[in-house]
């Protein structure tokens, strides 16, 4: 079998998004920005298919296909790491699956605007973006979960700036005691991980984590989230005290007269979090408002 220590995995899946394919595009122009850094291998998505709504999920053929060969990718390459670069949250379910088989006692440390709990019964929109998370803890369309390298229990998750939540999703994360960190509540994470001993850590990044008047260019704006400073301080920090062994960049659209400045910020996100930071952690992030470490 062949072994890459770190897969690189550009997957610009949209369909779970809706019919418009803008996460399609924003996924490609940052792949496109940051090849020269990180040598992505890409999954192939249709930028013009998708079907209508079967088993409850919008583009439910194409999302299947699509994840199919995400996990004959991965299983080939085995890596101990993936950095996933996006496309839709939806495209989160092969390297968490897989991660979580590869590393014992992962923690999913889960930045959104949303908690992506639905399933296709719950879902008002039947958009698979807002149902990964819930597919990851084994419950959903039962085809695309027997994809799933593995699934997740609800201790491992730590939902991290949600604020806009379907009722089932509240009900699930209450009834379980999800634990979950608003914005202002943001540096008891680290704390919260410390606390329930884990060592490894998968970060799961929606840009719609950022509050649009610091970052705008997201699919689902939703007022009340973080500031810059406040997102990539929070993940220095888990950096620090938690061995990353993925994280991912998802749910960005492109302002198309302003795009490139919105590369910067995305980078710095990548330099907070990345383990290929760990040589000069302090000195790219002298201006962010960090916690005590």
């Amino acid at each position: 079998m062949i072994r890459e220590e770190t897969l690189y995995l550009s997957f610009p899946e949209w369909q779970g998004s809706g019919k418009s394919n803008e996460l399609y595009h924003g996924a490609n122009f940052l792949r496109s920005s940051l090849a020269a850094q990180f040598p992505f291998k890409q999954i192939h998505v249709s930028p013009t298919d998708c079907s209508e709504i079967e088993n409850g999920i919008l583009g439910y053929k194409e999302i299947l296909k699509q994840k199919t060969a995400a996990k004959e990718l991965v299983r080939m390459l085995n890596p101990q790491r993936i950095f996933t670069l996006g496309g839709s949250c939806g495209v989160e379910t092969m390297p968490i699956s897989f991660l979580n088989h590869v590393h014992d006692h992962l923690a999913i440390i889960w930045f959104d605007a949303h908690a992506d709990l639905n399933t296709p019964e719950s879902s008002p929109s039947k958009h698979f973006h807002g149902m990964p998370l819930r597919l990851l803890l084994g419950e959903g369309d039962r085809t695309l979960c027997e994809l799933l390298f593995s699934t997740l229990k609800l201790e491992q998750v730590f939902l991290a700036g949600v604020r806009d939540t379907d009722l089932e999703e509240r009900e699930l994360i209450s009834s379980h005691k999800i634990f979950t960190a608003s914005p202002d509540q943001i540096d008891s994470i680290v704390a919260a991980v410390e606390s329930a001993g884990f060592r490894k850590i998968y970060v799961h990044i929606d840009l719609d984590v950022l509050d649009p008047n610091h970052f705008s260019g997201v699919k689902c704006p939703t007022h009340g989230g973080l500031t810059l400073d406040q997102l990539c301080g929070t993940l220095l920090q888990l950096r620090l005290a938690f061995e990353v062994v993925g994280f991912s960049i998802l749910e960005f659209v492109p302002d198309k007269g302003n795009s490139l400045q919105q590369v910067d910020p995305i980078n710095k996100i990548i330099s907070a979090v990345s383990w290929e930071s760990e040589k000069h952690v302090r000195s790219d992030f002298s201006g962010f408002s960090l916690m005590d470490s």
